[in-house]
């Protein structure tokens, strides 16, 4: 069985009965920023830290270059920790660009799981030199080798889970969509769409080698992401 990730958007509890329906496994979120600018972490906090999330679990993300010195400031730390101890988020997870940041996180809580971001451009094995492979439970595969099967396989007998993105927040050939998968250039599409790379059809090309589909982006609207979640229903 597949397991599906969607984007948190900021909508609170809508969001949860929504992906819930639609047996969802996890969903990720970063408190202090959103695709494009920082937020206010009182007013995102506010809003999802009552949330039922229905046991969906939780990826926090830390995805940047300098994360792990932003981890380093002043409170935030604890406001790290402060996600991660609310019980009801469900956070098992965190999203990162380096093993710095895996280093500062495995302090907050040595339970975390590791998925290595769209951002670090993992196209070929040697770049997991950087990283502990111990410490890897996922690569998230970069657009331009979403069915590079030999990649994708050589991740796996590392012992490490693969996760693809069908659906991108970026127009077509995007010079920096590998580094991030969601363009802050101003060449974004509009809020209501996504780049379709993929369909559910074509899901079997790659033989069984995806482990973790992440079907939204965190800017997606529920009604986008509602018909998204209905098209790959019972994958």
């Amino acid at each position: 069985m597949i397991n599906i990730s969607v984007g948190y958007n900021n909508t609170g509890q809508e969001f949860f009965d929504l992906v819930s329906k639609y047996k969802v496994n996890s969903y990720y979120f970063n408190p202090i920023r959103d695709i494009n600018e920082y937020l206010d972490p009182r007013s995102f906090y506010k809003k999802i830290k009552d949330c039922n999330t229905f046991g969906i679990q939780g990826n926090l993300m830390f995805n940047w270059s300098d994360a792990c010195s932003f981890l380093k400031k002043k409170g935030i730390e604890d406001f790290t920790r402060l996600y991660i101890n609310q019980i009801n988020l469900n956070v098992v997870s965190a999203t990162v660009m380096n093993q710095k940041t895996i280093d500062i996180m495995k302090e907050i809580d040595p339970t975390l799981k590791f998925h290595i971001s769209i951002k670090a451009n993992i196209d070929n094995v040697d770049k997991l030199k950087d990283f502990n492979i111990k410490d890897i439970y996922c690569v998230n595969i970069p657009t331009n080798e979403l069915f590079n099967l030999g990649l994708m396989k050589q991740i796996r007998d590392l012992g490490v889970k693969t996760k693809s993105i069908p659906n991108i927040g970026c127009i077509s050939q995007c010079p920096y969509d590998n580094k991030h998968g969601n363009c802050q250039l101003q060449c974004y599409l509009d809020e209501n769409t996504s780049r379709q790379v993929y369909k559910k059809q074509d899901f079997s090309k790659f033989n069984g080698l995806v482990d973790i589909i992440k079907l939204s982006t965190r800017n997606m609207k529920n009604k986008e992401l509602k018909d998204i979640l209905e098209e790959w229903r019972n994958v």
